[in-house]
């Protein structure tokens, strides 16, 4: 491994956290152009960016995360903000972040094991 994913994988755990958040308050509804908006939209962005500084290996262990998916929404959410639907959003806070909270988490112990 070339590079530390340390700081990527606890990157992506800080802005799960966050996106929690809305999971305690209304999750279903984040209208364009309000802040919860673009707080959900910056963090799903970090997140994806992150996610490309993973491992590939540690990718391909775990191929019932949508990996390809979750690098193609941060492609579009700085370039196509009009065209974000706005219940992919929610999809990701309410179903997805679970799945991809346990995976990093799974690698960051597996990193302190070695």
């Amino acid at each position: 491994m070339s590079k530390d994913p340390r700081p990527a994988a606890l990157e992506i755990l800080a802005r799960i956290e966050r996106l929690r958040r809305f999971r305690q308050t209304d999750p279903v509804s984040l209208p364009a152009g309000t802040d919860d908006r673009d707080i959900a939209e910056r963090c799903v962005e970090v997140i994806s960016e992150a996610s490309r500084r993973l491992p590939a290996a540690f990718k391909a262990s775990h191929p019932h995360i949508d990996w390809r998916g979750i690098a193609d929404i941060g492609n579009v959410l700085p370039h196509g903000y009009d065209a974000i639907y706005e219940p992919i959003l929610v999809d990701v806070i309410v179903h997805q972040i679970d799945t991809l909270e346990a995976a990093v988490a799974t690698l960051l112990n597996d990193l302190d094991q070695e």
